[in-house]
């Protein structure tokens, strides 16, 4: 893991909490998902960033698929653990004040007139991209997937459908998952075989060879 992974995930985090922050006003939620996701990024960064080169560069496919099992296993316990949380330290929650400000926009754009409308267009049609991002699932579905895990991705979805994330998982909730899972797996043994090994491989040549 190298500084410019380091600044990567400081970056996510601030993103995040930051959006938090605008949308809610409230320092607490803020810092909670700031401290919840920094944690949450460690984590994933040990799994993805250094066991999962290690592994497939050793083992090959069968590495890595043995590593797509402990994420399905991993990534289960986690949700499970996150479903039973009173805090939503994955800042999930804020994309209902997101939805709610995109709705106050486009009233207060159907409403103005001459130069206060033009100077409503471009947040409105912000916020409607926003939205869009939001309750179309298939976007959040691979973004979250590709850029976080099944996890993430997972939690994501169930509070969109339901309005909560602590909604027992039916049938297709845990087909969401295990697909999320095997995306995000079959994204990232890619990325490493065709990135990282060779860069680690190039490195290595260079320093050491």
């Amino acid at each position: 893991m190298n500084i410019q992974d380091i600044l990567k995930v400081l970056f996510w985090i601030l993103i995040v909490s930051g959006t938090v922050y605008f949308f809610t006003k409230s320092v607490k939620r803020a810092l909670q998902v700031a401290g919840g996701l920094a944690l949450f990024e460690i984590y994933n960064s040990l799994y993805d960033i250094v066991l999962w080169p290690i592994i497939q560069g050793y083992f090959g496919g069968k590495g890595a698929l043995v590593l797509t099992v402990f994420a399905l296993i991993l990534n289960f316990i986690m949700l499970k653990w996150y479903q039973k949380c009173q805090i939503d330290w994955l800042g999930i929650t804020v994309t209902d004040e997101m939805i709610k400000k995109s709705e106050k926009a486009r009233l207060a754009y159907s409403a103005s007139e001459g130069v206060k409308k033009l100077k409503l267009a471009i947040p409105v049609y912000g916020f409607w991209i926003i939205e869009k991002a939001i309750t179309i699932r298939i976007i959040p579905f691979l973004v979250l997937s590709v850029y976080q895990d099944s996890f993430v991705a997972t939690a994501f979805y169930l509070h969109r459908k339901n309005g909560s994330v602590k909604v027992g998982l039916k049938n297709e909730d845990y087909i969401v998952f295990v697909l999320s899972t095997l995306f995000s797996c079959f994204v990232w043994t890619l990325f490493t075989e065709w990135i990282t090994l060779p860069a680690f491989k190039s490195m290595w040549q260079t320093f050491i060879g």
